[in-house]
């Protein structure tokens, strides 16, 4: 039995791979298949908007922190905030053993996401002595029209 797994999205009923000729090429590998089960996992992962607002945040943090003298890059800081923030206990349900891991920021929840991002932009400002946007700021909204969006 021969397993393709893809990542991608689906968009107007259709399924878009992320990588069409790597997808194409399992596809021809496969052969010609009588039955088959199409599974899909849906992954409530971050959002675009959410994604472009964090990488502005991280490059404001960069901006200011280089002013200090230090060679960073909104990439540097995102995983930064990372290694700060997202560490979590994994738990053996058999022998009770726990373990302390890095979940990377991009497998959080959106609504984790958002808190996790929040709470660096909060310290940061406080830390560097700086004005952050907000996501409703950065993207030019009211508050309450963020929300709604």
């Amino acid at each position: 039995m021969e397993e393709i797994k893809v990542f991608g999205e689906i968009r107007d009923g259709r399924f878009w791979p992320k990588n069409s000729d790597v997808y194409m090429e399992k596809m021809r590998q496969a052969g010609e298949v009588n039955d088959c089960i199409l599974t899909i996992t849906g992954k409530n992962s971050r959002t675009p908007d959410q994604n472009n607002y964090a990488f502005a945040m991280c490059n404001v943090i960069a901006e200011r922190v280089n002013q200090d003298g230090w060679n960073f890059n909104a990439y540097d800081v995102y995983k930064k905030i990372e290694d700060d923030k997202c560490w979590t206990v994994a738990k053996n349900e058999e022998t009770g053993q726990t373990a302390k891991h890095l979940k990377p920021l991009k497998e959080h929840s959106r609504e984790r996401f958002w808190e996790i991002i929040e709470e660096a932009r909060l310290e940061y400002m406080v830390r560097l002595d700086i004005h952050i946007k907000t996501p409703a700021e950065f993207y030019g909204l009211s508050e309450k029209a963020y929300d709604l969006w």
